[in-house]
């Protein structure tokens, strides 16, 4: 039980309460056993239709992402310009949408994320050094791709290279 306090046109403070007495439970604005000096707000009053997917009222933390992540590991050795899938294909008339990479590489190359496109759109290219451990792209924005129904996929600048990507992403309608 909580007693708020409400200020009113007049200066004065008045104070209801929140919680159950008595008849009434726990999540609700009751009238049951008010003290002079209170506000009687009526009947008891029910906060339990809450907006779809939300469990929270006027709370200060959320109810959590909005979204399933997947994470996907690929490790190939490529042919030069021959590109490779990173995320598997979303539901049909959705998007992936990409959070981080994480990047390894056994050769200097340029390494580009592009999707599946006939024509292929380019989001990010990314000069790799061999052998230097783990390389993480964490974009400041996300990265989403253009078109519905496509995969991103990473291809090189140079043959014969062992790459290692982990991408951590979500497919949204």
């Amino acid at each position: 039980m909580a007693t708020i306090p409400l200020l009113l046109a007049d200066g004065t403070t008045k104070y209801f309460l929140v919680g159950g007495t008595g008849t009434t439970l726990d999540p609700y604005i009751t009238h049951n056993n008010i003290s002079s000096g209170t506000v009687d707000i009526g009947s008891s009053v029910s906060l339990n239709a809450l907006p779809s997917g939300s469990n929270m009222v006027g709370g200060i933390m959320d109810a959590g992402f909005f979204y399933t992540p997947t994470l996907k590991h690929v490790g190939v050795t490529t042919s030069a310009n021959t590109p490779f899938d990173v995320t598997d294909a979303p539901p049909a008339g959705q998007t992936s949408v990409i959070l981080d990479i994480m990047l390894s590489v056994n050769t200097n190359c340029l390494l580009l994320l592009q999707d599946n496109a006939a024509t292929p759109n380019v989001y990010l290219g990314a000069y790799l050094t061999a052998n230097q451990g783990v390389n993480m792209i964490v974009p400041r924005g996300l990265i989403t791709c253009k078109a519905a129904d496509k995969k991103f996929q990473l291809v090189t600048s140079t043959a014969s290279v062992a790459v290692r990507a982990t991408v951590n992403y979500y497919n949204k309608a």
